[in-house]
């Protein structure tokens, strides 16, 4: 996998030409179609979710794989960028999902690079909020009340999640379960009890609902150190982004930083394992990134190089 993503991450680079937003664009449609499916309630394969979304199991493994080109698409402002936004957030109101409303939040503060732009999030913002709290109002509060005793399946499968790992550390002294190992060792929870009640079979036992999770569980000290780590390239990134005028860095750039900031929804929200497009466009950014001298961090040096 890490030497697929490097030859991809190679050839970005090397071929990072002005059609590139065309591809990007192309993906863009791809998505879209796929979540317009999803409205229809059609199912592609017989063994999807309850709620599929074109090839996507459901709509937050959508939201999450679409996040670097979404972030990508909005920090370089492309054409009808706010009518994605819209779109976006209608259907996101529609199908019930609240990664893609998170999704949209992260896009709004990439696109703010002054006080127009600012005043335009502004006004967008408040019609989202008043929008967001007259439909379907009671299911979206659900998913903001992290609470053992709530009936919403996707927040239980997050707190399982870290219930578990916090039991695996306190078993292996903060050492971990090893790789692949989440929810393999023998821990129980009240949690994953009421889960499994309320779902009919169990969620979400070896992915940790979260990669954080997951990755905490299964490497102690050295996950809680990576997942730190992973906070302050995601904070240099970002700095440098915006100190900097983004029309005159190159593709490549804004590529890799917005593969490997995405990555956080996957990270945070809502985890499918190590082996997802998240995860693999994660490395192709990172790769991308320290490879092409953009990322430095040993050396204090974190400039990009602007040559295409």
């Amino acid at each position: 996998m890490i030497i697929t993503a490097r030859g991809f991450s190679n050839f970005i680079q090397k071929n990072t030409l002005i059609n590139f937003d065309s591809i990007i664009k192309v993906i863009l449609w791809i998505f879209i179609v796929n979540a317009l499916l999803g409205l229809t309630g059609m199912k592609i394969f017989t063994n999807a979710s309850e709620k599929p979304v074109g090839v996507f199991a459901e709509p937050s493994h959508l939201a999450i794989t679409l996040s670097p080109i979404f972030i990508y698409y909005c920090i370089l402002k492309l054409p009808r960028y706010y009518f994605l936004i819209i779109f976006l957030f209608i259907w996101a109101i529609l199908i019930k999902n609240l990664t893609t409303i998170i999704l949209l939040m992260a896009g709004f503060l990439t696109t703010i690079q002054n006080k127009k732009d600012f005043k335009k999030a502004i006004i967008l913002t408040i019609l989202f909020i008043l929008t967001f709290y007259f439909y379907n109002s009671d299911y979206f509060k659900s998913r903001l009340i992290f609470s053992s005793q709530t009936d919403n399946i996707s927040v239980l499968a997050i707190l399982q999640g870290w219930d578990i790992a916090i039991q695996m550390l306190h078993q292996t002294s903060f050492w971990g379960a090893g790789f692949q190992q989440f929810g393999i060792m023998g821990v129980s929870s009240d949690i994953l009890t009421r889960t499994t009640l309320l779902a009919n079979r169990e969620l979400n036992i070896l992915d940790g609902g979260t990669t954080a999770a997951k990755i905490v569980g299964e490497f102690g000290f050295f996950g809680i150190y990576f997942l730190l780590f992973y906070l302050f390239i995601c904070y240099k990134i970002l700095k440098t982004l915006f100190s900097m005028d983004k029309y005159l860095i190159n593709r490549s750039y804004i590529f890799f930083s917005s593969c490997v900031i995405s990555y956080s929804f996957e990270v945070f929200l809502w985890g499918v394992g190590y082996f997802s497009p998240s995860g693999f466009l994660f490395l192709v950014g990172l790769l991308g990134l320290y490879y092409d001298n953009f990322l430095n961090i040993k050396k204090g040096n974190y400039e990009p190089n602007f040559e295409t």
